[in-house]
């Protein structure tokens, strides 16, 4: 009954993980020129996402090629009007967080901590970014239609990521399941529906933002 629901969660993971990692945008880390127009809020939502990045790539829950390029799609899709489309993407690859963690001979005990430790670290990262994103969305401030298409991309960025991160904690629990009770499975479950639902919040702010953008009048040529 365990493994039957294992499957399950996986397959979801693997459609949210394609609905949300559309062909990428090229933003790779500090790509990104820091504009002397970008508010301090803005400022902290750049620093976010690229400490996410950064850390989700050390931790190889995400493949570093993949994160240089993730969103391009579903980033037009949403500037556009056009979210149904931000929803096709092709599955990410094998992340090097399996290829390096042993997790099937791997004693049970240690490796629920494992993951429960790094699942809670994902979403705290994922958390960092949405309240960046929140408190740009809240506020009334005077930015540019091109800053604010910039403050998008790392959004994107960042969902795509956590979305392809949730693929990997899914097929690690997989591994483990095997050896583990219902109660070690339902705690498991428990923090990665957390992380799961973070990064819908953070899908939530990516549409708050591209809706004010397209609002903003288009900037004058030259």
């Amino acid at each position: 009954m365990g493994n039957l629901r294992i499957v399950s969660v996986i397959a979801c993971s693997c459609v949210l993980a394609t609905g949300c990692a559309s062909a990428p945008i090229s933003i790779a880390g500090s790509a990104l020129p820091v504009s002397l127009a970008q508010t301090q809020t803005q400022l902290s939502l750049r620093g976010a996402s690229n400490r996410l990045q950064s850390i989700f790539e050390e931790r190889g829950w995400i493949r570093a090629a993949n994160s240089m390029q993730q969103t391009t799609r579903n980033w037009m899709a949403r500037l556009t009007g056009q979210r149904d489309q931000a929803d096709e993407a092709e599955a990410p690859g094998a992340p090097p967080y399996l290829a390096h963690t042993n997790f099937s001979t791997m004693d049970s005990a240690v490796a629920v901590a494992r993951l429960m430790t790094d699942l809670d670290e994902a979403q705290d990262l994922v958390r960092d970014v949405d309240l960046a994103a929140a408190r740009l969305v809240s506020r009334d401030e005077d930015v540019s239609r091109t800053s604010l298409t910039r403050d998008l991309e790392l959004v994107e960025r960042a969902l795509a990521q956590s979305r392809e991160a949730l693929v990997t904690f899914d097929l690690a629990i997989a591994t483990v399941s095997v050896q583990l009770d219902e109660d070690g499975l339902d705690r498991l479950q428990a923090h990665r529906s957390e992380l799961a639902r973070q990064s819908e919040y953070l899908r939530d702010r990516a549409d708050e933002l591209a809706e004010i953008r397209r609002a903003l009048p288009a900037e004058a040529a030259g």
